[in-house]
């Protein structure tokens, strides 16, 4: 009995988080209860979960327990243990948590209740997980699914016994993801779904939940969202509001690695109607961070700080000390964006305060990097290399090889970059491409390959460089990695024309013309999206505070048209607020096309330049890719750049057959493999191009739209408007008139 009185010492806790007029209902009936009745009724009020804190869940629980002992009930002992257990569990106390578990096996087992037991051992493997003990507490979770399976064969219609082995699989599954075994992890549940253990029930809707986000982990993003889907249609038809905000804040999450900013808000703040009722602290804290970190990626940062404030109160209020200490972080990054180096230094050193108390090195290694890179952005070459050094340090000793390659690659760049140490940044670069190719982590192996690559470039070895960059090249193909892409394309063109490879130089110029245009293009998609996600926030926020306004109104009697004249005048700013925000978007999109036309004629200028002085180029055979896909997209090429037969109005596609001598279905297979479109639309993009050139040249001016469109293949002038317009994101006419506009101060492109 002792034991129990000594732990039930620490279970004083105030609930913060649980309204106190439901705490004062249920203490007045406690009070008139006596005896089992009272028992009972404690422990419902403890399982009562989703309406309660943690600490108000130990305290009914406790309270139970204690009752129990009292009473002789082992059956209502094990059962206030397996709620004290998660009540600590909750409440972030993996001892406490794991002493309750411990003691509820014990009575289960010694009254052999085999729900009990399973329930029991479900809760003891979670709180050694939550220790951080992974090997015990995989062990314990496939020794209970294996007993769950033996329970199940002797009683195969129990759905108690069905929803256990959801539950206890899907918790073993939780360990590969807290591994980073993603895969393996999405293999498990997958099979274990389809066996169908599960239905609608609250564990079917965990275990779909869990998939969801394992998808979404590995970017597979619509998969994701159906299962997540799923799991919404059980959690709305189980009536569980908790559950219903956390999927919602699951899908805006999944919404947001998509790019779909503004979908994103919608679903948090779905997740907000659903949570605020329930006065779930912890989940509102995560749902602000998430709201915060939308607001932050379309650079709206007035936002993005009001709510991370919001989610660093709460987490102040239930002295979550680690996620004061991750929000500090994200507060850095988003002042840190705003150039606002100041306060990116402060709540850094925030962050680094709490962690360092918590000898949380994981966070603090995080913290390290962030602060190094401050520094390289203030130009202080020492500081950003002592940080830089601290995080790889810590990242060493928690085994974290990717962080440790983060770390070297920054160390490399430091002294490659500020301090034109190229034997250090050597170093460094080759450490870090060492690990890299030993986790097989392909954007850092084309990311360090390039790294190197440029510093023998400067050097004058062309040879290795050349060899360093097709490398990069070739991973960052693989990862689809556009800036890579384009920067090694840019090298490999400029080593081509010193090396007199002509072909080579022209084959590379393409693809550093498209990938530049595939950047520009999302950097522009990019910027639309933001300014509508802005434009819709703002438009959201303006009609609330006009309907407030109106309301306002009515009550104080003022007359109607004053109210009209009120809402006439928002609307007006929020439309001159737009048109300026829509007008600094469009001028960004002049400027970009500019830099394009402008890079693109200066490689132009030098590949002619070479050939001008005579060096000996002549095209490769084509004896081995001649009849393969990569020889006919050579071929290709060099037709649209040679000899530019898109510039026909009536170009087809049996004409580009004839010249390369292919036909129809491998010059479709090759145009959608190699550029995600069919022909029509390529050989559109190529005359948007070659337009846009035009337009930035004074040569032309004295043609009018429909001239240029003519010249470079539309048979008619809407159609190159409409075409003009979908692909740069304006009008022929505004970007020529933009270009007049800033002629004296623009760069001389011809």
């Amino acid at each position: 009995m002792r034991k129990w009185i000594v732990c039930l010492l620490i279970l004083q806790f105030s609930a913060p988080s649980f309204s106190q007029q439901q705490t004062d209902t249920i203490e007045l009936q406690i009070r008139d209860l006596q005896g089992e009745k009272k028992l009972d009724f404690l422990i419902r009020s403890a399982s009562a979960k989703t309406y309660l804190s943690p600490y108000k869940m130990i305290s009914y629980a406790g309270r139970a327990l204690k009752l129990a002992e009292e009473l002789k009930r082992q059956d209502k002992s094990a059962e206030a243990c397996l709620l004290l257990t998660e009540g600590y569990l909750n409440a972030n106390k993996p001892d406490s948590a794991l002493f309750f578990a411990q003691q509820s096996l014990k009575l289960y087992r010694s009254a052999a209740n085999p729900e009990g037991i399973i329930m029991a051992s479900n809760k003891l493997g979670l709180a050694f997980l939550s220790k951080g003990n992974t090997e015990m507490a995989e062990n314990i979770f496939i020794q209970t699914f294996n007993d769950c399976n033996f329970y199940l064969q002797k009683k195969p219609t129990g759905q108690r016994i069905k929803d256990l082995i959801a539950e206890v699989f899907n918790n073993l599954t939780m360990i590969y993801v807290k591994q980073g075994n993603y895969l393996k992890a999405k293999d498990k549940m997958l099979k274990f779904s389809k066996k169908g253990y599960y239905g609608s029930t609250y564990t079917g809707m965990i275990v779909l939940r869990n998939l969801a986000n394992i998808y979404q982990t590995l970017g597979e993003y619509d998969s994701s969202l159906v299962y997540a889907n799923d799991a919404l249609s059980i959690a709305q038809s189980l009536n569980d509001p908790l559950s219903t905000g956390r999927i919602y804040i699951d899908i805006g999450t999944t919404r947001y690695y998509m790019g779909k900013c503004s979908e994103a808000l919608d679903y948090y703040e779905k997740a907000k109607e659903a949570l605020l009722p329930v006065n779930d602290k912890l989940q509102m804290a995560k749902l602000y961070n998430n709201m915060a970190s939308t607001y932050k990626q379309i650079s709206y940062y007035e936002k993005a700080t009001d709510y991370f404030f919001k989610s660093v109160r709460i987490k102040e209020e239930l002295a979550d000390s680690d996620g004061m200490a991750a929000t500090y972080n994200n507060l850095a990054l988003v002042y840190f964006d705003w150039d606002n180096n100041e306060m990116t230094s402060y709540f850094l050193k925030k962050a680094i305060s709490i962690n360092l108390k918590r000898k949380n090195k994981k966070y603090l290694a995080t913290n390290y990097t962030a602060l190094g890179d401050l520094y390289v952005d203030l130009k202080r070459s020492d500081s950003a290399i002592f940080y830089y050094q601290k995080s790889l340090e810590l990242k060493k000793e928690l085994g974290n090889k990717y962080g440790i390659v983060i770390s070297l690659h920054c160390l490399g760049d430091v002294y490659a970059d500020m301090l034109m140490d190229e034997a250090m940044a050597t170093e460094y670069y080759k450490q870090a491409l060492v690990l890299a190719n030993n986790i097989g982590s392909g954007f850092e192996i084309a990311s360090l390959n390039s790294s190197l690559g440029a510093l023998l470039y400067k050097k004058g070895q062309l040879a290795a460089a050349n060899e360093l960059f097709r490398k990069a090249f070739d991973y960052a193909s693989q990862e689809n990695a556009l800036d890579l892409i384009h920067k090694c394309s840019r090298y490999l063109t400029e080593i081509s024309i010193q090396r007199g490879d002509k072909p080579a130089a022209r084959d590379y110029f393409y693809r550093f013309r498209v990938t530049g245009d595939s950047l520009f293009s999302e950097d522009k998609t990019k910027t639309i999206l933001e300014m509508q996600t802005r434009f819709e926030t703002e438009k959201k926020e303006q009609e609330n505070l006009v309907l407030q306004k109106t309301n306002d109104l009515q009550k104080s009697q003022i007359k109607f048209l004053i109210g009209v004249a009120v809402i006439l005048l928002f609307l007006g700013f929020v439309i001159l607020f737009l048109y300026r925000q829509k007008s600094r978007a469009y001028r960004q999109i002049v400027n970009k096309n500019l830099e394009i036309v402008k890079a693109e004629k200066q490689m132009e200028a030098s590949i002619a330049k070479i050939a001008a002085e005579g060096h000996s180029m002549v095209l490769p055979p084509y004896s081995e890719i001649e009849n393969t896909t990569l020889g006919l997209l050579v071929k290709f090429n060099r037709l649209m750049t040679d000899e530019k037969p898109y510039l026909e109005a009536g170009l087809t596609v049996d004409d580009v057959c004839r010249k390369i001598q292919t036909n129809r279905s491998y010059l479709a297979q090759m145009i959608h493999d190699n550029y995600n479109q069919n022909f029509h639309s390529l050989i559109n993009e190529l005359r948007i191009k070659e337009a846009r050139r035009l337009l930035t040249e004074s040569k032309y001016n004295h043609l009018s739209i429909e001239g240029i469109g003519e010249m470079v293949g539309f048979k008619t002038k809407v159609t190159f408007h409409s075409i003009f317009k979908k692909q740069i994101g304006i009008t022929p006419s505004y970007f020529r008139n933009s270009i007049a506009r800033s002629s004296a101060s623009s760069v001389e492109l011809s």
